[in-house]
C-alpha cells in the first residue's frame, strides 16, 4: 500500500471512529427520558443499523472528497437526485454538504423506524406489566407503590405536574371502573333463582368493558413514565413491586426482558 493509500485509510478509520461515537452520543441524548434504545432485540438492531449507516456515510464522504476534491457534473446530478445542489457553481464544502444530505436519507429513515420501534416496545412493556391483575384494587396498590417507592425519587421535578395529573386520572378511572363493575355484578346477582346470576346484557357488557379499558389506559400512562425514566437494571425491583401488588401476576405473561440475558424472577416472600 502506498503512502497516500495508507494515509487515506487511516483518515477514513478516524472518521469512522469519530462518527460512531458522535452518533451514539446523539442518539442517547435525543432519546434520553423518551424510551429505551435497547428495549428489544428489534430496537437494538435498528440502533446498530443507524450507527453503521452513519459510519458508512462518513467514510464514503471522506474517501470521495479526498480523491475528487469536487465531483463531475454528471456524478453530482446523480447524487443530487431531487435538486439538492444549487444551480450555481459549487465549492468543495458545498459538495460535502450535498453528499451528506443525500446519503443521510437512509439514516433519517432508520431513525424514524427506531422511534416507531421504541413506541412499540413501550406499549408491549406496559401491557405486559398489567397481565395477571385480578381486580382494580390490585392495580390501585400497584400504582401507589410504583409512585412512592420507584417513580417519585427518579422523576425530574419539572415533570411532577404531569405525573400528578396522570396519577390522579388513574385513581379516578380505577375507582370509576370498580364502581361500575360492582354495580353491574350486583344487578346480575339479583336473579331468580338467586344462586344463578344472570348474564350481562349487551349495554351492561359495553359499560363493563369501557370502564375496564379506561382504567387500564390510565394506568398505562403512569407506566409509560416508569418505562421512560427508569433503568433496565432496575427491572427486578419493578417485578417485585408487581408481584407484591398481584401475587398471581407471575402466572400470567411475563414482562418482556429488556436485556439479552433474562433476569431471574424474584422469589415470593
Amino acid at each position: 500500500m502506498t503512502g497516500h493509500g495508507a494515509g487515506l485509510a487511516q483518515y477514513a478509520g478516524l472518521a469512522a471512529v469519530a462518527s460512531a461515537g458522535v452518533c451514539w452520543l446523539n442518539l442517547a441524548r435525543r432519546f434520553a427520558d423518551k424510551g429505551r434504545l435497547a428495549g428489544s432485540r428489534y430496537s437494538v438492531g435498528l440502533t446498530f443499523a443507524v450507527v453503521t449507516v452513519t459510519v458508512t456515510v462518513a467514510v464514503t464522504t471522506t474517501v470521495l472528497l479526498s480523491r475528487t476534491q469536487g465531483l463531475p457534473a454528471a456524478a453530482a446530478g446523480v447524487l443530487a437526485g431531487a435538486g439538492v445542489f444549487p444551480r450555481a457553481r459549487q465549492t468543495s464544502a458545498d459538495t460535502s454538504r450535498a453528499l451528506t444530505r443525500v446519503m443521510s436519507l437512509g439514516i433519517a429513515y432508520l431513525t424514524d423506524r427506531l422511534v416507531d420501534r421504541m413506541r412499540r416496545d413501550e406499549a408491549a412493556w406496559c401491557e405486559a406489566m398489567l397481565a395477571g391483575f385480578k381486580d382494580f384494587a390490585q392495580m390501585q396498590t400497584f400504582v401507589h407503590t410504583l409512585t412512592v417507592d420507584y417513580l417519585q425519587p427518579r422523576l425530574d421535578p419539572k415533570l411532577y405536574t404531569d405525573a400528578e395529573q396522570r396519577l390522579r386520572a388513574a385513581g379516578e378511572a380505577l375507582a370509576a371502573a370498580a364502581e361500575c363493575h360492582e354495580r353491574i355484578d350486583a344487578a346480575c346477582r339479583q336473579a331468580d333463582p338467586p344462586d344463578t346470576p344472570r348474564k350481562r346484557t349487551m349495554p351492561e357488557q359495553l359499560d363493563y368493558d369501557r370502564a375496564a379499558g379506561e382504567a387500564r389506559k390510565s394506568v398505562k400512562f403512569v407506566l409509560a413514565l416508569v418505562y421512560q425514566h427508569g433503568r433496565r437494571s432496575e427491572d427486578a425491583a419493578l417485578q417485585r413491586i408487581r408481584y407484591e401488588a398481584a401475587p398471581d401476576a407471575f402466572e400470567a405473561e411475563q414482562v418482556p426482558q429488556q436485556r439479552r440475558r433474562a433476569a431471574a424472577a424474584p422469589q415470593p416472600p
